[in-house]
């Protein structure tokens, strides 16, 4: 099946910390975590939408990677073009991040990756040896910049730490749509503040799958697919 071609309407903002060194109880080990962010592309880049996210050099790459299989065939030997839709939108909003454009340079050249520095302007990311700075677990956090750059249809949580309590209050003020996966937040504290946000593993995975609600075993690939049903109003059709 050839790919769908990338869509400027519909844009995911993902915001997603480092997996915890060590699981909540009853929570979800890094195994689930990276399940819920790769289920979660696969079900944007499958309706041709795009995931946005604020610049890390962890998260970021995951998403590039899954982009990839999304792209025409021999995309290794093709290079970005000028006025090309890019699946993922990396976006600064503090500081210039170092080792997530070292990373993320060879995406970008594959044309799967666009990434604005903290001015909103576009970088030209090189393809020389990188020199890391150890900022793989620097997730750099949502702004009202980063929400006029993106517009984005939904905002999306996963892995939530501690740091997500001022992310949250940005986003409360913008009147954007937010989901939360509740069972990959790093603590107990944490999956309390987003009690009162959309949780699909809350609202419907565990009304419908009470027996597999029972062994933690959660669908991720059918909420990701249900989450984008609703977002683009292809639910029930």
């Amino acid at each position: 099946m050839r790919p769908r071609p990338v869509r400027d309407d519909f844009t995911v903002l993902l915001v997603a910390d480092p997996p915890p060194q060590r699981p909540r109880p009853g929570g979800e080990g890094p195994a689930g975590r990276q399940e819920a962010l790769v289920s979660l592309a696969r079900a944007v880049f499958a309706e041709g939408g795009r995931i946005a996210l604020p610049a890390d050099a962890g998260v970021a790459v995951t998403m590039a990677t899954v982009a990839l299989e999304y792209e025409g065939p021999r995309i290794a030997e093709r290079r970005t073009e000028a006025g090309q839709q890019h699946r993922v939108l990396v976006v600064e909003t503090e500081r210039p991040q170092r080792d997530a454009r070292a990373f993320l340079a060879p995406f970008a050249a594959r044309g799967v990756v666009e990434y604005l520095d903290p001015d909103g302007d576009p970088v030209l990311l090189g393809l020389g040896e990188p020199e890391l700075f150890g900022e793989e677990g620097i997730r750099q956090p949502v702004t009202p910049e980063l929400l006029r750059l993106v517009r984005p249809r939904a905002v999306v949580l996963i892995s939530s730490s501690n740091r997500s309590f001022r992310d949250l209050a940005v986003l409360r003020d913008s009147g954007v749509p937010v989901v939360a996966f509740g069972t990959t937040a790093h603590d107990r504290g944490t999956a309390a503040d987003l009690s009162a946000v959309d949780d699909p593993t809350r609202d419907r995975w565990a009304s419908r799958w009470s027996s597999e609600r029972e062994s933690r075993t959660v669908p991720y690939a059918f909420l990701m697919q249900d989450l984008v049903a609703r977002l683009t109003d292809r639910r029930g059709r």
